[in-house]
């Protein structure tokens, strides 16, 4: 299987299953300043203009930008929250059980527990029935699978003024033996292994819990990201 894995993977943008097949592509990042690591930023594959800016597009609102998330993680977000709020209509619910699940939902997408949630996830489970949530799962999961494709993309916002100037339109991924990228990679950051003896992030000092974390992908983004030929 893992022979198998050697052969070119050709990552396709315009694949159907789009949304899921984004998070299969290599973090993409640009610097502000390519001779100052901490200035790096993400790229999103499905957002170029972002990151390279398109003038023809410079009025567009871009609701993920604004809210500083790649399109990809805004729609997983959105599609939580829209899901959430909507699943009682779907079901056809209204009144406590409607508004309780909706907040039961919300404290166990939290992922945190204490004894003060335990007690309210109690509190709400006596206000609706065992049918009841079966039904508003089942209608949530309808809208988890319809909501993406009815929320905005960088095609169609930018589709009036005459689409995005930058596409990305497919990236290769090969697992090889050959040491393709020794030199190269450091002739273009040549603090790649300075940085990378000094500290274990390219951004200095990053937040030591990982709750704390704003953007996970940059904060704990390390040299060997870029290379692996480094410290051998």
């Amino acid at each position: 299987m893992i022979l198998d894995q050697r052969n070119p993977l050709i990552l396709n943008p315009n694949s159907e299953s789009r949304l899921n097949f984004a998070p299969r592509f290599p973090i993409l990042v640009t610097f502000d300043d390519i001779t100052k690591p901490d200035t790096v930023r993400l790229v999103d594959p499905a957002d170029l203009d972002a990151a390279f800016g398109c003038p023809r597009t410079e009025g567009v609102s871009f609701p993920w930008r604004s809210a500083g998330l790649i399109w990809r993680v805004w729609v997983e977000r959105e599609t939580t929250r829209l899901s959430r709020e909507m699943a009682a209509g779907r079901a056809g619910l209204a009144g406590p059980a409607a508004a309780a699940l909706e907040e039961n939902s919300l404290l166990a997408d939290d992922h945190y527990s204490d004894r003060k949630q335990d007690l309210r996830h109690k509190e709400l489970r006596e206000l609706f029935t065992a049918e009841q949530e079966r039904h508003w799962q089942a209608a949530r999961l309808e809208l988890i699978k319809e909501i993406p494709g009815t929320l905005p993309s960088p095609e169609t916002l930018s589709a009036q003024a005459g689409g995005p100037c930058h596409v990305l339109k497919s990236v290769t991924v090969q697992v090889t033996d050959e040491r393709l990228t020794e030199g190269r990679v450091e002739g273009v950051f040549p603090w790649l292994e300075e940085v990378g003896r000094e500290r274990g992030t390219l951004i200095p000092n990053p937040p030591r819990l990982s709750t704390d974390l704003t953007n996970p992908d940059i904060q704990l983004l390390d040299s060997s990201a870029f290379s692996t030929e480094l410290f051998k």
